[in-house]
């Protein structure tokens, strides 16, 4: 494991280079701005997409969270405010 592996908050973990859900590598997610916004349903977001899991939500990008910081549901699909 790489010294700079940090637990976010379960299931999802970071390392310098690549953010996970569980032991699943988020494909794209950049750990160095990546936050989570709800982890009742596992939505995050990082500088450029938002995500379900380990899945990035489809026609949505982080600019159009710019106003809202967190979420109370999403799905591969769709977030709701």
């Amino acid at each position: 494991m790489p010294s700079s592996y940090k637990l976010l908050a379960s299931p999802y973990s970071r390392d310098n280079k690549h953010v996970f859900f569980f032991e699943k590598t988020i494909t794209g997610a950049d750990p160095n701005s990546f936050e989570i916004l709800n982890t009742s349903f596992q939505c995050a977001r990082d500088k450029d997409a938002v995500y379900h899991e380990d899945k990035k939500i489809k026609n949505f990008t982080a600019e159009d969270l710019t106003t809202k910081d967190s979420c109370r549901q999403c799905n591969e699909q769709y977030i709701y405010f």
